[in-house]
């Protein structure tokens, strides 16, 4: 069945001229700024409220790009918080990731919800997370999108980018992987504080706008920043830190992208309602398209 909301990714608009880079950018700085202004009124904000305004607004800016898809409530109630972003460009390749959002608590400046376990499960929520992520075909890469607010003078960061000046306010959304944060899970016994994510976070604009590992179009530039910048630190860390399977962990490494995304992503892209996504566990799905015409800007 035809969803006519889906519809108006192909409508023309204009003034959108905006590329996605700066857009991603301008979005982490909203984040952090919204979450001053939450830490001033001390007001805690949830992780649903903000994914929703910084996905609309990135499907908003880029309608020609960007294709938005959120579960409806009873779906919702049958499925967990992750999302799925499926990433490709003229290159015909596609990534895919699969995010879980994370607000930091303004009180306690932890993460107190990371490592949740609900009673049915026996697992927490980053091993659904990983699991999720890389036990479907083609996998996804299992990352946490941090949303974050600070004191500058309290914390110090380490600005590992060349491209773009130093800026605090870049962090508003930061990634983070999601093997590193069971890894750390591992290290303190408790939920993950601010400075224990600090050192590996990365200003999740970079995952779109940085070349400094690769250059080709979107899903290209994406992977090669995950391999060079993620994958590297995960790397690092033991399988007996992880207490992750070896065979999943394997699976991860050997990710690349792939020319056969999933039914719905395909679904979405014709403007049609999506079917066989019941058993997903996710919230929405986001897809970005890079036209010819966004490369090298």
């Amino acid at each position: 069945m035809r969803n006519p909301h889906l519809r108006s990714y192909w409508q023309c608009r204009e003034g959108f001229n905006m590329n996605l880079c700066k857009t991603f950018q301008r979005r982490a700085i909203s984040t952090w700024n919204l979450l001053r202004k939450a830490r001033v009124s001390r007001l805690q904000l949830g992780e649903e409220t903000i994914t929703d305004i910084n996905l609309l607004e990135i499907q908003y800016k880029h309608p020609h790009e960007v294709i938005l898809y959120k579960f409806t409530k009873p779906q919702e109630s049958r499925t967990g918080a992750d999302w799925e972003w499926w990433l490709t460009g003229p290159s015909g390749l596609w990534l895919g990731l699969r995010i879980q959002a994370k607000v930091l608590s303004l009180e306690t400046v932890d993460f107190p919800h990371m490592y949740y376990r609900s009673k049915s499960s026996s697992k927490d929520q980053t091993e659904l997370l990983i699991e999720g992520a890389l036990n479907n075909t083609p996998p996804r890469i299992p990352l946490y999108c941090l949303y974050v607010n600070w004191d500058v003078r309290q914390f110090r960061y380490h600005w590992r980018c060349g491209t773009f000046r130093l800026s605090a306010r870049s962090y508003g959304c930061s990634l983070v992987s999601a093997f590193l944060a069971k890894h750390l899970k591992g290290k303190i016994k408790s939920s993950p504080k601010l400075h224990h994510m600090l050192p590996y976070m990365l200003p999740w604009q970079c995952l779109v706008c940085c070349r400094g590992y690769g250059d080709g179009d979107l899903p290209q530039r994406a992977y090669h920043y995950w391999r060079g910048a993620i994958l590297t630190f995960d790397l690092h860390m033991s399988m007996q830190d992880l207490e992750i399977r070896e065979a999943l962990f394997a699976r991860y490494q050997r990710i690349e992208p792939t020319r056969e995304p999933p039914r719905y992503v395909l679904q979405l892209l014709e403007g049609d309602e999506p079917d066989q996504l019941d058993n997903l566990s996710l919230q929405g799905v986001l897809i970005i398209q890079e036209p010819e015409t966004m490369r090298g800007k």
